[in-house]
């Protein structure tokens, strides 16, 4: 598999969460959703660190690693922070933000590294 390939992929895993919380808080869904949200985003989490760890960028980009570990605890469905919607809307912006701006930092990373 080539890395354009790779970074293609990458890109669809990236989006796909980030665009879901930007949508979801302004649909009326039912909760059963937002609990699948916190499974999927915190599967995330713990996918981008894995990959942070087997580049070894885990020390080299401390922002991406901590604003990862935050966003793990923060969407983890095994002990849930429990807050009103109004509170979850600004945090599921700013985690879609987080979550383009690490795929913005990591496709820097693929192009620099194959050229």
């Amino acid at each position: 598999m080539s890395r354009n390939m790779t970074l293609k992929n990458f890109k669809l895993f990236c989006y796909i969460p980030g665009v879901v919380l930007l949508l979801a808080p302004m649909l009326p869904l039912p909760y059963s959703f937002y609990i699948f949200l916190r499974y999927a985003v915190t599967i995330y989490s713990l996918i981008v660190l894995f990959h942070l760890y087997k580049i070894s960028f885990l020390s080299i980009n401390l922002e991406i690693t901590i604003a990862m570990i935050i966003i793990g605890v923060l969407y983890n469905p095994i002990y849930p922070i429990h807050l009103p919607r109004e509170v979850w809307l600004p945090i599921n912006w700013i985690t879609s933000g987080l979550i383009f701006w690490y795929y913005n930092q990591i496709k820097d990373y693929y192009y620099g590294v194959s050229k």
